[in-house]
């Protein structure tokens, strides 16, 4: 009996052993390997670069010398202004187009069109890629003496230049930096000290008793207008120039007084500094409003002024201080007035 007891233990023992470890003969699962759980999750194949900081400090790329590159230097904009590392500067310089007109007198303007005058950006290949946007002024000659600028800006060149008074007639050669020219016909024009026939008066600007441009007024850039005159006579020493509107409500408004010109000018060229002396000689007096320069037309609104240039050949140099007044200057050359001539424009606003 107590043998057959302590067989019923031990198979009850046994029993409860084998529940404790997971029952029965059951068999463990097996692990798969890692990147089939890794491809399992994520499902599928993955790429290379990974999005998350790795743990390891051994899986974290050492930048190269072309990522750090990248990373600091942003690539080109897209566009005409377009920036390349790789582009060169290519200067271009300007080439003239046509003039307008091409006919002038002494002292008169004439416009100047062109192209060119920038930087573009060009490849290895000559391939352009863009161009720099700049505005530059290029020095413009006449028959290889300077004559003033043209400016340039994307392409375009566009500048106004005056012919110097003295220039003879005939065929002359406007060109800018770089050789392109265009040439330019010079009309007859004035003549020299000792001519027969009479002291004429003229300007390039505007013609006998028809309208002074608004470039010449205080609306617009306010300088003074070309001049040339012809025919002074033998026997003079200087010459005067007054300006005034005789229809100004206070009485005669002095605009412009000049004097001790050289005989030897032909006229004055457009745009006269606001200098004491002016560039060929001449003095500058007083205007009405206490201005030693040119003053243009400046009425109120309505009817037109009527604007008078004197031009006086005299046979004297005034003993004058700049800034000399119009009556001291009249008094000065009364008795000494070999010939005159005047010259009428009209302004309104």
């Amino acid at each position: 009996m107590k043998l057959r007891m302590g067989l019923i233990a031990l198979v009850i023992m046994a029993v409860m052993a084998i529940a404790a470890c997971g029952g029965g003969a059951a068999t463990p699962a097996t692990a798969p390997p890692p990147t089939q759980v890794s491809q399992a999750a994520q499902g599928g194949p993955q790429p290379t670069e990974t999005v998350s900081l790795p743990t390891s400090t051994a899986s974290i790329p050492t930048p190269t010398e072309s990522t750090i590159a990248t990373a600091a230097s942003p690539g080109p904009t897209l566009g005409v202004f377009a920036i390349s590392p790789e582009a060169t500067r290519v200067p271009i310089l300007p080439t003239l187009l046509r003039l307008r007109p091409v006919e002038v007198l002494p002292g008169a303007e004439t416009e100047i069109e062109g192209f060119g005058g920038h930087i573009e950006l060009r490849t290895a290949d000559g391939s352009r890629v863009g161009y720099i946007e700049s505005s530059t002024d290029f020095p413009l000659f006449l028959d290889n003496e300077s004559i003033g600028t043209i400016n340039c800006y994307v392409n375009t060149c566009l500048g106004t230049v005056t012919l110097p008074v003295g220039t003879l007639p005939g065929s002359h050669q406007i060109s800018v930096e770089g050789g392109s020219s265009l040439a330019i016909t010079v009309l007859e024009g004035p003549g020299l000290p000792g001519e027969s026939g009479p002291l004429t008066f003229t300007s390039s600007a505007f013609s006998e008793s028809g309208p002074i441009p608004l470039l010449y007024s205080c609306d617009g850039e306010d300088v003074s207008p070309a001049l040339i005159w012809s025919g002074v006579p033998e026997g003079t020493e200087t010459l005067v120039v007054i300006m005034d509107d005789l229809d100004a409500s206070g009485g005669t408004w002095d605009h412009w007084v000049v004097f001790n010109i050289p005989a030897d000018a032909g006229g004055l060229e457009a745009a006269q500094p606001d200098t004491d002396q002016l560039p060929i000689g001449g003095l500058h007096g007083e205007n009405s409003w206490g201005d030693k320069e040119y003053g243009g037309p400046c009425p109120p609104r309505g009817p037109a002024h009527n604007y008078r240039f004197f031009l006086y050949a005299v046979d004297v140099t005034l003993g004058l201080q700049v800034g000399a007044s119009k009556k001291d200057v009249l008094a000065g050359i009364e008795g000494h007035i070999v010939a005159e001539s005047i010259l009428a424009g009209t302004f309104e606003r």
